[in-house]
């Protein structure tokens, strides 16, 4: 399983800051950096969630195509495989 600091280095790069201690991270996304996730070839070893601000976005979560809509809030858990699958393309 990833780490919440390996995923980040996998998908977005280099350490945020370089004091990071690769436990806690707050990130806005949008529908393209979103896809990025399906880059790591594993699972996350850490609770995320997705906000959705605007439009909508569709995912595979552990087996099951679940659309998360404008308002909603979606926690994963640590372990599961999620994949995003489609989004609106309002961003």
């Amino acid at each position: 399983m990833y780490k919440l600091k390996d995923w980040w280095n996998l998908t977005m790069g280099p350490d945020p800051t370089d004091d990071w201690d690769g436990k806690v991270l707050c990130t806005e996304s949008d529908a393209r950096m979103t896809r990025r996730t399906n880059i790591t070839q594993g699972f996350l070893a850490c609770y995320t969630f997705t906000l959705v601000t605007r439009g909508w976005l569709t995912m595979n979560y552990n087996g099951d195509e679940i659309k998360i809509e404008r308002g909603n809030l979606y926690i994963y858990s640590p372990g599961l495989a999620v994949r995003s699958l489609t989004s609106s393309t309002r961003c």
